[in-house]
């Protein structure tokens, strides 16, 4: 059994150590990727993402999800959204669904649970200051220049 894991740390290192190398020795030459006009690019990145998504299961199902993601991702462009909190609610979400219910149960489904310690409540203003902050700032600003016009 020592051997067999010695040998899998073994190949690790070496793998990692040719990794490396590749990395160090094409660092110039994948560069250049960049410097490729997008309209090269995109098309060939969307043929790639369809034909493997085909790929993957032989289904269009998944061909319809990657071009309906794609179609989310470029309204989310075009109206100016940030795609990361895109990407952190649809990673999280679940996750943080998760642990709701998982609080929940613990506090025998009262909602009560997240506002008995004061740092729950310290955080949960935290999180409103935040989230509602900057359309008050807003606000307060369009509001004091309509006071100086008059």
């Amino acid at each position: 059994d020592i051997q067999i894991t010695q040998t899998i740390f073994a190949s690790t290192a070496v793998g990692s150590l040719l990794i490396l190398a590749i990395g160090i020795l094409g660092v110039v030459h994948i560069g250049k990727i960049t410097r490729v006009d997008k309209d090269y690019i995109i098309p060939l990145v969307v043929v790639f993402a369809i034909s493997g998504s085909y790929s993957l299961n032989i289904s269009f199902i998944d061909v319809f999800t990657v071009l309906f993601a794609g179609l989310i991702g470029y309204l989310f462009r075009k109206f100016e959204y940030s795609i990361v909190s895109l990407l952190l609610g649809a990673i999280l979400g679940g996750i943080i669904e998760t642990n709701l219910l998982r609080s929940l149960n613990l506090g025998g489904g009262s909602y009560s649970i997240f506002i008995e310690s004061p740092l729950s409540i310290f955080i949960i203003f935290l999180i409103f200051a935040v989230s509602i902050g900057p359309s008050i700032l807003v606000l307060l600003s369009s509001l004091k220049n309509n006071i100086v016009k008059r």
